[in-house]
């Protein structure tokens, strides 16, 4: 049975082995949760990729967001910046499900450090504890 952990409006389902159903578990929860949000994404990470691949990443978010015109080419932190400000604007409650986290930076990579009230996170993870990231310190 996995656990479910929440900082903030945030939730990991931590498991250290593969196999156990944790990708299949965000999967459910987001088709189950998408409806209530007009603003969501998804994003399944590969463990080779490290934040080698960040501005990749946030320009899928920012397009499965509804956000266009961005490249892969611009600087992730540009990119951050701008997902930044775009989840902040009139108030939108965002989902977003980042499956399978191996790294605490690829957290600070991608995610902005102010999403709206309403918002709701989702990792997934072979971490059975939470890697140390200054993403949810109060």
């Amino acid at each position: 049975m996995h656990s479910l952990t929440v900082y903030r409006a945030f939730a990991a389902l931590p498991s250290c082995a593969g196999g156990l159903g944790k990708t299949t578990m965000a999967k459910l929860l987001y088709n189950r949760l998408q409806q209530q949000f007009s603003h969501r994404a998804f994003l399944e990470l590969q463990h080779e990729e490290g934040c080698s691949q960040a501005a990749q990443h946030l320009v899928s978010i920012l397009q499965q967001l509804g956000a266009s015109g961005f490249t892969e080419r611009q600087s992730a932190t540009v990119l951050l910046t701008v997902l930044s400000d775009f989840v902040k604007q009139q108030g939108r409650e965002v989902l977003l499900v980042i499956d399978n986290v191996w790294e605490a930076e690829q957290l600070d990579a991608l995610l902005p450090r102010q999403f709206c009230k309403g918002t709701r996170i989702i990792m997934t993870s072979r971490f059975t504890t939470m890697p140390q990231s200054d993403w949810w310190k109060v």
